[in-house]
This record gives structure tokens, C-alpha cells and sequence, in this order.
């Protein structure tokens, strides 16, 4: 069942490990963003955490034993685009970071379809991977996503698809 968080929700929250932590993501997501948060509580004592913006949605997943995932999502309206730009964080219990995951797309509001797609993920020790895939005939040539400006010429490497799609793969080694 969704509530919103009022005074008394944080106080049920207040009386299990994985609520307390919730207490301390909603008042960063308040803080934010004068927005009201939303939550649902799941089997297993996990907890889902909703803010919605004009600008900027944000949702978090609790779970049990501590660790959370934090999604956070930007639409931008530039110039007949949209841009949209989502970070996902995975960290354990006490916060450490395990992986990250950052996605941009850019939306073509006059074509009605995606232009580029941007991917990243690494984790803390573990290799770190960016995929831009880059549609047939866009209308700009040049990279729209700030990930996909980031990619190396030098070091990924190019495929066109069947469909005339370019994607672009950088890898780099884990540590």
C-alpha cells in the first residue's frame, strides 16, 4: 500500500533498522525538492521511496539488510529535444558504493523518435563499460548526451548495424 510520509509514518519507520534508513533518504529527498514523498512497504520488510517533480523524478528501493538503489531521472526540454537523464546507485548497508549505472537519452520531439542513447556502468572494483548508440539519419551528427561526448575515438570501438544504427563500445579493464 503507497502513503504519503507525514510525522507518523516516520515514526513507524523509526522502530526497524531498514525504516531508519529510509528516515534519513526521505529527508535528503525533502530537502531537495519541496515535493511530498511517497512510500510502499513490501514483503521482507523492504521500503520504495517516490518523489515526483516537473523536472526531476526520484526513486529509491530500500532493502532488508540495508543496501539501497537510487534512481533519479532529469527531463530537459532543449530546443525540439528532450533529454533524459537517469543515475541508478547501488551501495551496501554502510553506504560504500558498489555500482553505478548512468543513462541518457536524447528524444526528437518534431521526429517523434530517440536520436541517442548513452549507457554507462562501473563498479568499484570491476570494469567500467560505455555503449552510445546513435540513430540512422539523426538530424545532429554530433554527440547530444554528455556521456556520449565523454566516449574516445581512439579507444571504442564502432558498429554499424543492420538497421543503420552506429553503436560504440568502450571498455576499460577492472582494477
Amino acid at each position: 500500500m503507497t502513503v504519503k510520509v507525514n510525522r507518523f509514518v516516520k515514526f513507524l519507520n523509526s522502530l526497524s533498522q531498514t525504516g531508519r534508513y529510509a528516515n534519513k533518504q526521505i529527508s535528503q529527498m525533502e530537502r531537495a525538492c519541496g515535493n511530498p514523498v511517497y512510500q510502499n512497504r513490501y514483503f521482507g520488510n523492504s521500503l520504495a521511496l517516490l518523489q515526483k517533480n516537473l523536472d526531476k523524478d526520484c526513486f529509491c528501493y530500500v532493502q532488508k539488510d540495508g543496501s539501497k538503489i537510487v534512481r533519479e531521472t532529469e527531463n530537459k526540454h532543449l530546443y525540439g529535444f528532450k533529454l533524459f537523464s537517469s543515475k541508478k546507485v547501488y551501495s551496501d548497508y554502510g553506504g560504500m558504493q558498489i555500482k553505478l549505472t548512468q543513462k541518457q537519452a536524447v528524444y526528437n520531439m518534431h521526429a517523434s523518435k530517440i536520436e541517442e542513447e548513452a549507457k554507462k556502468s562501473y563498479s568499484f572494483d570491476g570494469p567500467s563499460i560505455l555503449i552510445v548508440r546513435s540513430a540512422a539519419e539523426r538530424q545532429s551528427q554530433f554527440p547530444s548526451t554528455e556521456l556520449g561526448g565523454s566516449i574516445h575515438p581512439a579507444v571504442a570501438a564502432k558498429q554499424i548495424m543492420s538497421n543503420g544504427d552506429t553503436v560504440y563500445i568502450e571498455r576499460y579493464p577492472g582494477v
